[in-house]
């Protein structure tokens, strides 16, 4: 049986500031808990790599900034998501 392709997935992450989009996408990805409070500025990346029924999986993951000021860039990283973290 000829093996299947690999898959990737882009999800991104939108919201208000400081409601944790960061700490869980960093939970997700990298088994971690940030404990304190750091601002995203404009745009940060977070990749979690599995295997569904013996097809490799890669989840990338676009954490967007919720700061006001940072939204003209958000609007780049739109294009091509296959998912929306709320």
């Amino acid at each position: 049986m000829p093996k299947s392709a690999a898959v990737s997935l882009k999800i991104t992450s939108v919201g208000n500031s400081e409601v944790g989009k960061s700490c869980l996408i960093k939970r997700y990805c990298e088994g971690r808990f940030v404990k304190r409070y750091i601002s995203t500025i404009g745009v940060d990346y977070g990749v979690k790599k599995l295997t569904v029924k013996d097809v490799p999986v890669s989840i990338n993951f676009f954490d967007l900034s919720g700061n006001e000021d940072y939204k003209l860039i958000r609007t780049e990283f739109y294009e091509d998501t296959n998912g929306i973290m709320m």
